[in-house]
């Protein structure tokens, strides 16, 4: 498997993933959502600029800081129902579909949720041929002291080539 970082922000890594035949490859973005609902809007047009770079399948692991339905929502105020729609919007101009922790944009993606939780996602995703497939772990947790809110880690189960400009060598990232 090669995974090529194609952009990159503070806030989301966008990159392909090809499995043996490399003429044929989908799409990985790991996003993290403007926490402050006032700069939301640059978090769907984000969205919005990927999908139309690409119409290849695109799997999207996510923490938009938005939720889509009130019962996703622990503590604190109820989410107004306007911003719920306005990320439900943004995810439906994108094609992309589905809940939790991962989204998709492709009927012939696969993917088998092992266990799944507000915190965790543990799931195998398959593309193509069913036979070949990688798994994918997501961990919602605690934040180190002194930082703000919860991170995401993602983990990609699978042996991978990763494939990312020089000048980022070293760099760390977090979303």
């Amino acid at each position: 498997m090669v995974f090529q970082v194609q952009s990159f922000s503070n806030k989301y890594i966008d990159a392909t993933v090809q499995f043996g035949d490399l003429s044929d490859y989908w799409r990985f973005t790991g996003i993290y959502g403007e926490p402050e609902v006032g700069q939301q809007g640059r978090t769907w047009e984000l969205l919005s600029r990927l999908s139309s770079q690409s119409a290849r399948p695109w799997l999207s692991a996510r923490d938009f800081n938005e939720i889509l339905q009130r019962s996703e929502k622990e503590g604190g105020l109820p989410r107004p129902p306007w911003q719920m729609q306005n990320f439900r919007l943004a995810l439906q101009n994108a094609g992309l579909h589905g809940g939790g922790l991962a989204l998709l944009r492709e009927k012939t993606m696969v993917i088998q949720v092992q266990y799944f939780s507000n915190t965790y996602i543990d799931a195998t995703v398959q593309f193509g041929d069913l036979l070949d497939y990688w798994r994918f772990t997501g961990i919602y947790g605690e934040p180190e002291v002194g930082q703000r809110g919860r991170t995401w880690g993602y983990c990609l189960g699978f042996p991978l080539n990763l494939l990312v400009p020089s000048f980022l060598l070293g760099t760390l990232m977090r979303f």
